[in-house]
């Protein structure tokens, strides 16, 4: 049971001392993050610039689909830099198409009449991997 003496002493909350400050985030701070545009916000998907990235993406990831096995750790640096400048936004569409590529790539090796060359469906996969990261 608490004496007396505790209970007049209750334990109050304070301020963060002077020397951790500057290590809390400030409400200016907060709203400033917050309101920092997400580059696909920003950029005009029909931009010339946009086109030669997404041009230049494409090449890769189709050479990396068509067996060009240099073209996977080319793609395993571009795709996050990629990534970052144009925002997931902008890059969806892109994502779609090389999606239903492979999956034509995975039907054409599981065709029963057709020639299987399971080393271009294990290439495939290695570019979704690198496209869809962990949530394949």
């Amino acid at each position: 049971m608490p004496s007396e003496g505790s209970a007049n002493h209750a334990r109050q909350a304070h301020a963060a001392h002077h020397q951790f400050a500057k290590s809390q985030p400030t409400a200016a701070t907060a709203a400033a993050t917050s309101s920092i545009a997400r580059p696909s916000t920003i950029l005009d998907p029909d931009s010339p610039e946009v086109l030669e990235k997404l041009e230049e993406l494409d090449d890769l990831v189709y050479e990396a689909l068509g067996g060009n096995a240099e073209a996977v750790p080319l793609l395993q640096l571009a795709w996050p830099k990629t990534l970052a400048n144009l925002g997931e936004p902008l890059l969806a569409e892109s994502r779609e198409q090389y999606l239903r590529y492979v999956v034509s790539i995975w039907e054409e090796c599981a065709d029963v009449g057709g020639v299987r060359d399971p080393s271009r469906a294990i290439q495939a996969l290695d570019v979704l991997s690198v496209l869809f990261g962990d949530s394949i």
